[in-house]
């Protein structure tokens, strides 16, 4: 027989409930009880006797009451609290309950079944208080968990961020820089030694590139392993990438080889690895290696050994490009001093040359002009006539060697780029050309430029061919037009525009007008040596940027410069 349950029944004398017909249906419902009048005794009640529930028939709106209810269920520890009241009502229920009271009785609607009822339920909001008290502290140790992963996450992320600074200081020899990164990363895996295995991994043959240890010594042991030693656990570590091993004496045959060539000499007793690739395919594995007997590697661990074995592939293609272009560097500077050298020596051969044949021509042109003077009775015609060609020959010859000074010193003779107004330099080139201009009677539309970064006298030397060149090859019966206009074309480009109306050209020879020596009509008729246009792309190709060329026969021809505003 089930034992009687005992309720503690708090009725003060001033409360408003008859219990005459509640302790009837109490003892009904087989329950035994202990009336207690006086609030104030409830306290060592509860403490000196044990009870399965309470019963109060105290309002609600008192707050002594209120301020009883909360102590009562300090003291009865998780045991239901029933508040008694003549009629039940569903607002003054929910009032009850969100003080902590379990339930709300009528007296005059309780029976013997509904007490036993109430009281059950009771029991089973108790059970899955319980269950749920369990379950928050299950989740509150689930919680503190993924604090400490989250806590362990962060540093992961620091020390990633710390190895990632360290591997972009690469003017140290590769290993060093490795060496850097690995033993950050063995110092927050907490592990005893760490080693990069490199080599002819396709090959199934890989040998040890450096081991570093914690315990306050380095190791580089020379260790090689074959093909029969090594290939099982190489092909493990290709096939998952990141590799952990609790403890080596548990693993299977895939790692014999190398346990018993490796692993054995240094006592290593766990390990994790982490594959690197080069080009897709395995180049090398990074290993972490502790002395302890077993040791559970937690998922963030190996996520974390990936990160880094990442890290430590894009160091060595990093280390590895840097170096290619420090040999580039290397190559370059060199051709750049041997072509210095060069041109020096060019520059030279270029100032002593024309010293040396415009001499013999000043000659030959002042002999010729005696001869034309002296013996111009004594010479016939045709001698007058060979004497002439002579001096135009001379002449020409001259001019043909001041150009190709001219055209080698755009680069050997150049001026640092400074800001300069090209309005300024077009008014100089202008003034300059003012005769040649008038006695043509040539029409020029100049519309407002602007100020950019260039080599003042070369820009002044490319409007005077550009300009000379409209005024040498026009219609004979019409007078020059030239118009020169600019405009900004991007964001730091500039295009200025040199349009006359003179005799044109084909295009097909758009690319040989700007050829050195190149002629497109008799020198007799349009006089020149051809190396005008030569001169103002290499000017422009000085300055980085590009000249082009339109026309048509008959139709004018339009040149377009696009160079940059600042370099």
């Amino acid at each position: 027989m089930a034992p009687q349950r005992q309720l503690l029944i708090i009725h003060p004398e001033t409360s408003s409930v008859d219990l005459a017909v509640f302790y009837e249906t109490v003892q009904q419902a087989d329950f035994s009880y202990s009336i207690c009048h006086d609030p104030e005794l409830v306290y060592n009640i509860i403490e000196e006797e044990s009870f399965d529930a309470v019963i109060l028939s105290l309002p609600l709106a008192e707050n002594e009451t209120k301020i009883l209810i909360c102590d009562l269920l300090e003291l009865i520890d998780n045991r239901p609290l029933f508040l008694l009241t003549p009629q039940w009502e569903a607002a003054y229920e929910q009032e009850a309950r969100s003080l902590g009271i379990t339930a709300v009785l009528a007296q005059e609607d309780t029976t013997p079944a509904h007490l036993k009822h109430v009281f059950r339920l009771s029991k089973e909001l108790q059970q899955m208080e319980a269950s749920r008290s369990s379950s928050r502290v299950q989740l509150a140790k689930t919680y503190f968990q993924l604090e400490k992963r989250e806590e362990t996450l962060k540093a992961q992320q620091v020390t990633l961020m710390k190895m990632a600074k360290l591997g972009l200081d690469l003017d140290e020899p590769l290993d060093i820089c490795l060496s850097r990164i690995a033993k950050v990363a063995m110092e927050t895996l907490g592990t005893e030694y760490v080693s990069i295995w490199g080599g002819l991994l396709t090959a199934s043959q890989f040998q040890l590139r450096f081991r570093f240890s914690s315990l306050g010594q380095e190791e580089i042991p020379q260790v090689s392993l074959g093909k029969d030693q090594s290939v099982l656990f190489i092909e493990n570590v290709r096939e998952n990438h990141t590799l952990a091993m609790r403890s080596i004496q548990d693993e299977n045959e895939s790692i014999q080889g190398f346990k018993d060539h490796y692993l054995k000499i240094h006592q290593i007793e766990n390990m994790a690895c982490g594959s690197l690739y080069k080009g897709g395919e395995l180049n090398g594995i990074l290993c972490f290696e502790g002395l302890n007997e077993s040791r559970d590697w937690l998922v963030e661990e190996l996520s974390f050994i990936n990160s880094v074995a990442d890290l430590i592939t894009l160091t060595m293609e990093e280390w590895q490009h840097r170096n290619d272009e420090r040999e580039l560097r290397k190559r370059e500077d060199a051709y750049r001093l041997k072509l210095e050298k060069s041109n020096s020596d060019l520059q030279d051969f270029a100032f002593i040359v024309s010293h040396d044949l415009q001499e013999p021509l000043y000659k030959v042109n002042a002999f010729g002009e005696l001869l034309e003077l002296r013996s111009k009775e004594a010479l016939d015609e045709k001698s007058t006539y060979y004497v002439s060609k002579m001096r135009e020959a001379a002449k020409r010859m001259s001019g043909l060697i001041n150009d190709l000074l001219l055209y080698s010193r755009v680069t050997s003779k150049a001026m640092p780029f400074i800001k300069i107004d090209l309005n300024h330099v077009l008014e100089g080139v202008l003034s300059d050309l003012e005769y040649r201009i008038m006695t043509l009677k040539a029409k020029l539309e100049v519309e407002e430029l602007i100020t950019l970064e260039a080599d003042e006298s070369q820009m002044r030397q490319l409007f005077q061919n550009l300009i000379s060149n409209s005024l040498k090859f026009h219609e004979k019966d019409k007078a020059p037009q030239i118009s020169i206009g600019g405009e900004k074309s991007g964001a730091n480009e500039y295009t200025i525009t040199f349009k006359d109306e003179g005799i044109g050209f084909d295009e097909k020879d758009n690319q040989r007008i700007f050829g050195v020596f190149q002629r497109l009509h008799p020198a007799d008729k349009y006089p020149g040596t051809g190396m005008g246009l030569a001169i103002c792309e290499k000017i422009i190709n000085r300055h980085e940027g590009s000249i082009t060329a339109k026309s048509d026969p008959g139709e004018g021809t339009t040149f377009v410069i696009k160079i940059p505003l600042y370099h």
